[in-house]
């Protein structure tokens, strides 16, 4: 057998194995039972601490997993609930969305997007967990203006105008951040 006989078999089997893969994965979520809107979510079995340690030094490939999985709670939410304004978000009973992006964060402190994704989500679900989350990102990233802009909204959105000005004002003094 020739090598271009080869790479045209070995393409042709990886061709047929990724249909393989995604006819499965079609069939298993036509199989899957719809989910219980009124389901009551459990709480996590492993907060921050813990997952770093049991994550044997693959803190960054945890903290993904744990990212990738509050983006799939709340999606999950949002297709399985019936008449939702996207603007009220708590009528979706998200309870675990604080305590995943949390333990993404404690995994990276450094991975901004849970921090961000708490700022602008989370304060319609858990005002307070949105501030906390958004505060330890800016303890972990102190250089990253927009965490300093989205926790001065928050303020501003519950009329804390003073905390906004502060937030407001300590991220304009980074360098980097926009003169507005």
């Amino acid at each position: 057998m020739n090598d271009r006989t080869r790479t045209l078999a070995l393409g042709l089997f990886v061709v047929i194995g990724m249909a393989c893969a995604a006819l499965l994965v079609h069939r298993i979520d036509r199989l899957r039972p719809p989910e219980d809107p009124n389901a009551i979510d459990e709480s996590l079995y492993v907060n921050g601490k813990m997952a770093r340690r049991v994550s044997l030094g693959f803190n960054g490939l945890a903290a993904d997993w744990y990212w990738m999985r509050s983006l799939q709670y709340v999606g999950r939410k949002i297709i399985n609930s019936q008449d939702l304004q996207i603007d009220r978000l708590s009528q979706l009973n998200l309870k675990l969305l604080a305590p995943l992006l949390d333990t993404a964060t404690t995994l990276d402190p450094e991975f901004l997007d849970p921090y961000e994704y708490a700022a602008v989500v989370l304060p319609a679900i858990d005002v307070d967990e949105a501030i906390r989350i958004t505060k330890k990102g800016i303890e972990a990233n102190p250089n990253a203006w927009r965490l300093y802009h989205h926790l001065g909204y928050i303020y501003w959105k519950q009329r804390d105008y003073r905390a906004a000005s502060e937030m407001y004002g300590l991220g304009a003094q980074i360098e980097g951040a926009p003169v507005w």
